[in-house]
């Protein structure tokens, strides 16, 4: 038999189910920056929650900062930034990824992918959602 109270229950999950899956928010990792694959073994992750709240890590550093973000928009604010000096795959990839998100002005998202773009349309950084 089905209430009222499950058939309400499984409307909120929807609901919840396509808001996430249509909002940048969440825990990603990148596969590509500026064009080119992540380098092997360097991690650079994006964390952004619903407040606009930034955070993760570039490759060397952590960073944190804020993000505007709209219904296919996004701009990312000044981000601070540990000092540490690392390799050059992992602060060339840093580097990249800093650049990206200077550059970003939209973005399209699924259950688990993230893609981040100019202001033209022009990909700039593609992520997974980190499990």
């Amino acid at each position: 038999m089905i209430t009222r109270a499950t058939t309400t229950a499984v409307l909120l999950l929807a609901l919840t189910t396509a808001a996430s899956a249509a909002s940048p928010a969440g825990r990603w990792i990148a596969t590509e920056i500026g064009g080119l694959p992540v380098a092997r073994g360097v991690e650079t992750t994006l964390d952004l929650d619903i407040e606009g709240r930034v955070s993760g890590k570039g490759g060397c550093n952590r960073y944190g900062g804020s993000a505007t973000v709209g219904e296919g928009s996004i701009a990312f604010g000044m981000m601070r930034s540990t000092r540490m000096a690392c390799q050059a795959p992992e602060m060339d990839q840093e580097v990249r990824f800093h650049r990206a998100l200077a550059r970003a002005g939209g973005w399209r998202a699924d259950d688990d992918r993230l893609v981040l773009t100019d202001a033209a349309g022009g990909v700039v950084a593609h992520f997974l959602r980190r499990r």
